[in-house]
């Protein structure tokens, strides 16, 4: 049995777009919720703020939405990772940006002021003592994450430019150790690395690295005390388990399919449990499956959705049951779901190759552009089947009065509707760009030809929350 509450909904309280989930269970055991609220679709650099809510009832209901840190004109944050330390502190890491996303981000080793330097995409941790409700003043860790990487890899730190944190939820282990996985740039190819700190978050080193090929990643601590690592990749999840003695070779696991996308994984009761999209091309399809023998074996769990979906990260409740926060719809809402425990066991792990089209995400329209608007160069692409959100055309770091007006909730004329098509036979068409017309809209959907169906695609003008 799955249960929906709808958390955040596109054109709500001033902001067009949420994302990026992540969730903690506090020590008082509410559950904590923190993501991107948007001023446009842009990821960073770009005006986008964080923020928060609470629930004290498992995710039934949800208390209202709160700052958590703002910016100003560009300044952006953005990809959170919550974990709760052992003493009941929050620990909240997130990029920052001004002038540059991870692209963008000019080379470390070049920069003569690392935690200063707005060409930099910056690494921010902030602390709560009181379960989320106000913050201390924000930490920056990007130089102390640097000097580690140049002792733990360090010719792959002379390359390194762009970092951020992998989004969701960390790992508190049983020592009380606290650890965050980050995605990191060298050259054209992407690497990860686990962030961790023995002393409360004081102080922070870099362990074992892994890639090229990896992406934004996850870590569990298994019942018998070994880590477990989750990395997103096309085609199927790549894992890696350490045992005490290293962490293994990555290997790729073709029961948990994987689009691209980011999930979670995590202990569940004597269970490991992952969340992931079951198929392996498209965004669709959000699953929880879970491993009785550590990660050797997978079996499907249950499916919180067969539509689209995308981000998603989960924490045990205090009651026993999976609480899963994610982006449903295209990226038109996020969504916390309860899975009973009794749920484990139904269905297979079949990864779903049948033809699809599913939508990735809305530009809207117009596309307002301002005075101050920047054309920022670089490499935007994430590589074949994985899609970093800019407007069409040049990217552009937009300011917040350039993107006023542009709060709504429903798809309308010029708006452009970006699908991945799976045709029959298997082959995948990734991010094709439809530009909604007048005559497309008919009541509640729209019907839209992107470049490769031969059939028009339905979709609904306004997202619904999917039902119980």
């Amino acid at each position: 049995m799955v249960r929906h509450a709808v958390v955040a909904r596109e054109g709500e309280r001033g902001y067009a777009r949420y994302r990026i989930p992540a969730l903690t269970l506090t020590a008082a055991g509410e559950l904590l919720a923190v993501y991107d609220a948007r001023a446009g679709v842009d990821d960073l650099p770009g005006p986008i703020d964080l923020v928060s809510r609470t629930s004290d009832d498992g995710g039934k209901t949800w208390g209202p939405q709160l700052p958590v840190r703002a910016g100003n004109e560009r300044e952006g944050y953005g990809d959170a990772c919550l974990l709760t330390l052992e003493n009941g502190d929050v620990l909240l890491l997130h990029a920052a940006s001004e002038r540059a996303g991870f692209f963008e981000s000019r080379p470390l080793s070049e920069s003569p002021e690392i935690d200063a330097d707005p060409q930099i995409l910056q690494l921010d941790l902030l602390r709560s003592t009181d379960g989320g409700k106000t913050w201390q003043p924000a930490q920056r860790l990007t130089s102390a994450f640097y000097a580690s990487l140049r002792e733990a890899a360090p010719e792959l730190a002379a390359r390194v430019s762009g970092v951020f944190p992998s989004s969701g939820t960390g790992l508190c282990a049983g020592d009380g150790s606290a650890h965050f996985t980050l995605v990191m740039l060298a050259g054209k190819e992407i690497y990860t690395c686990i962030l961790s700190s023995a002393d409360g978050g004081k102080t922070w080193r870099v362990g074992q690295v892994f890639g090229p090929g990896t992406n934004e990643s996850a870590l569990a601590e298994a019942s018998d005390g070994s880590f477990v690592y989750h990395s997103r990749a096309v085609g199927c999840r790549k894992t890696s388990r350490n045992d005490g003695n290293g962490y293994a070779k990555l290997q790729d696991q073709p029961l948990l399919s994987d689009p691209g996308c980011n999930g979670s994984v995590l202990r569940w009761g004597n269970l490991l449990a992952a969340t992931h999209l079951a198929d392996p091309a498209l965004r669709r399809c959000l699953a929880v499956d879970v491993s009785p023998d550590m990660g050797e074996s997978w079996r499907r769990c249950a499916v919180i959705t067969e539509a689209e979906a995308a981000y998603s990260t989960a924490v045990v409740l205090p009651d026993g049951a999976l609480g899963v926060l994610w982006e449903a719809g295209g990226c038109r809402a996020l969504v916390f779901t309860r899975v009973e425990a009794q749920a484990c066991g139904l269905g297979s792990v079949l990864p779903d190759e049948t033809p699809a089209a599913s939508l990735r995400h809305i530009v809207p329209a117009p596309l307002p552009q301002g005075e101050k608007d920047l054309v920022l160069g670089g490499e935007n692409a994430w590589g074949e089947g994985v899609y970093k959100i800019v407007s069409p055309g040049p990217q552009l770091l937009r300011h917040r009065d350039s993107l006023k007006g542009a709060v709504r909730q429903e798809i309308a004329a010029g708006d452009i509707l970006v699908f991945d098509i799976r045709l029959p036979g298997g082959e995948v068409l990734f991010n094709r760009e439809y530009r909604v017309e007048e005559a497309d809209i008919a009541g509640d959907t729209v019907s839209a030809l992107p470049p490769g169906l031969t059939e028009p695609v339905t979709v609904p003008r306004i997202w619904q929350a999917p039902a119980d």
